[in-house]
């Protein structure tokens, strides 16, 4: 008797701890959402009736971020100083390449340029170089906005020499409140509309090229306004 029970209390053991849920082998559900950063207008739709003449060339620099964006997590600001990373809301690619390309597809937009994010060709031909520091791209809790502090430099590619040099200070409303990590990601495109636009207002604009019949005819008129005199 006393050899039986020994094996029928350790099964009965053994189905009361499994039942009872000590050990749960099912898979727990993943909460993890990934998110990019996005250009908020296509580029056709921000043309009103016809597209502005060709822009300048641009190459688009590594972007300098800080130390807290390069992380998967999507930071938040506590205070003056506290960083908060959400565990469960992440950037879906290395943030420095999105941001870049965002930019680059605004750019092109705003003064229909042609913008070319690093790493570009060596052998690329190009009219403007610009150089971006981003000191604080962030949500803030407290006030419910994002701040974006940045400053940039455009410079001739051959010579080096300074075309401009400026910088941006803007705060974006989060809209619909912070729990929803899209309403962040989406004041962010904002913020990212904005600085480009600044961007966009430093780099000097392209002459429009006269077409041959319109410069043949206006040296003609030119011509005879000079016999008349």
């Amino acid at each position: 008797m006393k050899k039986t029970s020994f094996p029928i209390l350790c099964l009965l053991f053994i189905t009361l701890f499994f039942e009872s849920g000590c050990m749960n082998f099912k898979a727990k559900p993943d909460n993890t959402k990934f998110y990019v950063l996005a250009p908020m207008v296509p580029i056709p739709l921000i043309w009103h009736e016809t597209p502005p003449p060709p822009g300048p060339t641009i190459a688009l620099g590594r972007i300098e971020l800080p130390g807290y964006m390069e992380n998967p997590y999507i930071a938040t600001k506590i205070g003056m100083s506290e960083i908060y990373y959400a565990q469960n809301y992440r950037w879906a690619e290395l943030i420095g390449p999105n941001i870049a390309r965002v930019l680059a597809e605004n750019l092109n937009a705003q003064i229909n340029s042609t913008v070319y994010p690093a790493p570009w060709p060596s052998e690329l031909k190009r009219d403007y170089d610009v150089l971006l520091t981003i000191y604080d791209f962030i949500a803030f809790e407290e006030s419910q906005e994002i701040v974006i502090n940045a400053r940039w430099l455009v410079r001739e590619p051959g010579t080096k020499k300074l075309i401009a040099s400026a910088e941006a200070l803007h705060f974006s409303q989060i809209h619909g409140g912070m729990k929803n990590y899209n309403n962040i990601v989406m004041a962010m495109n904002d913020a990212l509309v904005v600085l480009s636009d600044k961007i966009a207002d430093s780099i000097p604009k392209k002459e429009a090229v006269m077409p041959a019949e319109e410069e043949v005819g206006k040296s003609q008129d030119s011509g005879i306004q000079e016999v008349a005199i």
